[in-house]
């Protein structure tokens, strides 16, 4: 009988676990527009923290938010793309920078009000919101020291009717930034791949 009485306590306890471990492995409905745009207060702080999970994913073409958020996989300007399309709804001035480095290209979005900017590469640290002032050789420096590199350009640009478009670039050559404008020369396009400009795409949601 008290071995019978162990052997039930230790198949109740089993049980227990193996539901317990069923209940955690169910998939979570993933993040949804609408769950980002519902009415409330969402901080730069807490939209962050909602994408500490998702996984990197290096895609040559930018990924439509709904697709981004299904996945739960994507890179820096799916993400960049993404912020700035909820923050800017939720009352916040964003702006999307493009840091153009030797070996790649790194895409942030900085928010004015709270003078902070989002990177994707941030998004599973306690602080996930990299405190900056507005200027773009100063993002650009912070944004490549955190990657171990050197930034040859960065520039601002727009997402608007579904396209990107420079607003204005700065290019450091031997030490010394020159302001070139919103220019749209091949040397200083917004490229995910140096064959592939991501102005000539088109975004849908």
């Amino acid at each position: 009988m008290l071995l019978g009485m162990k052997i039930g306590k230790v198949n109740s306890f089993t049980g227990w676990c193996t539901l317990l471990l069923v209940v955690f492995a169910l998939p979570l409905e993933a993040l949804t527009l609408s769950d980002l745009l519902k009415p409330g207060k969402l901080t730069p702080w807490r939209f962050a923290r909602l994408f500490k999970d998702f996984e990197y994913e290096y895609r040559d073409r930018i990924q439509k938010p709904k697709v981004f958020l299904n996945r739960e996989k994507g890179d820096c300007d799916d993400y960049a793309i993404l912020a700035k399309l909820i923050l800017e709804r939720k009352g916040f001035t964003p702006r999307l920078v493009v840091i153009r480095m030797t070996a790649y290209n790194h895409v942030v979005c900085y928010l004015e009000e709270p003078k902070v900017y989002l990177d994707y590469n941030n998004r599973v640290y306690l602080r996930p919101t990299k405190p900056s002032k507005w200027s773009l050789p100063v993002i650009a420096d912070k944004v490549a020291r955190s990657l171990d590199a050197r930034w040859t350009s960065v520039s601002e640009f727009s997402y608007e009717n579904y396209r990107l478009k420079l607003l204005n670039t700065l290019v450091k050559n031997k030490g010394e930034i020159e302001d070139i404008g919103p220019t749209h020369n091949v040397g200083y396009r917004f490229e995910k791949k140096k064959s592939k400009p991501v102005q000539e795409f088109r975004f849908d949601f």
